[in-house]
C-alpha cells in the first residue's frame, strides 16, 4: 500500500488544533464551525422536526462527523494536487536537465526517464515509456531527415522502406499510449 495518503490521525490532528463553536438554533437546530488553524472555517448544522426531540450533543456529534467527512475530501484533494505539482517539477526538471546534457532543446537523452521508471506508481512508469518512444522516435525521424538532406554520417544497412514501417510502428504505438493515458487519466507533457 502507498504511503501517500491521508490518514485518521491527520484528520484528528486537525480537528484537536481547531476552534469548535457548537450553539442552538431555533430550539431543534445545532450548528457547529471548526476554525482550523489555517484560519479556513467549515459549518454544518443538523436538526430535527420536534423540538422534543431534540439532542444537542447528538447534533454537535453529527456535525461534526459531517465536518469530518468533508476534511478528509479537502485534504485529498490537497495531497493530490501536491503530487501532481510534484511530477510536473519533476517532468521540468528532467527536461531542463536533457537540455542542458543534450545542448540541444527538444532533443532529451533516455537517462532522464530513468527516475520514472524506477517509480512504485504504474503511472509514473507509463509516462516513462511514453517519453522513452517519443525520444526513440524523435531521433529515428531526425535520423531519417538527415539521410533524405544526404547529412547523415553513415549509410544505413536497411532499406529506407523499412525505417518507414518501423516509424508507421511507433507512431500507432505512441497513439495507442496517449489514447491509454486518456482513458486512464494519465497527463503525458510531451
Amino acid at each position: 500500500m502507498s504511503d501517500i495518503k491521508v490518514s485518521k490521525e491527520q484528520i484528528d490532528d486537525l480537528l484537536r488544533r481547531a476552534q469548535v463553536t457548537a450553539d442552538t438554533v431555533y430550539d431543534k437546530c445545532t450548528r457547529v464551525t471548526v476554525k482550523l488553524e489555517s484560519g479556513f472555517i467549515l459549518t454544518e448544522s443538523s436538526a430535527c422536526v420536534d423540538p422534543a426531540n431534540y439532542d444537542a450533543a447528538l447534533g454537535q456529534k453529527i456535525c461534526l462527523d459531517h465536518i469530518r467527512n468533508r476534511l478528509w475530501e479537502l485534504e485529498g484533494y490537497v495531497l493530490q494536487k501536491r503530487q501532481h505539482e510534484q511530477l510536473e517539477e519533476e517532468i521540468d526538471r528532467l527536461r531542463r536537465c536533457a537540455d542542458e546534457h543534450k545542448g540541444a532543446p527538444g532533443n532529451p537523452s533516455l537517462s532522464i526517464t530513468v527516475p520514472l521508471m524506477e517509480s512504485e506508481d504504474y503511472k509514473d512508469r507509463f509516462l516513462a515509456e511514453c517519453m522513452q518512444l517519443s525520444i526513440r522516435l524523435g531521433k529515428l525521424e531526425d535520423m531519417l531527415a538527415r539521410w533524405d538532406d544526404g547529412s547523415i554520417a553513415f549509410t544505413p544497412d536497411c532499406p529506407r522502406s523499412i525505417y518507414d514501417v518501423q516509424v508507421r510502428a511507433m507512431r500507432d504505438y505512441l497513439a495507442a499510449l496517449e489514447a491509454r493515458a486518456a482513458i486512464e487519466g494519465i497527463h503525458i507533457p510531451i
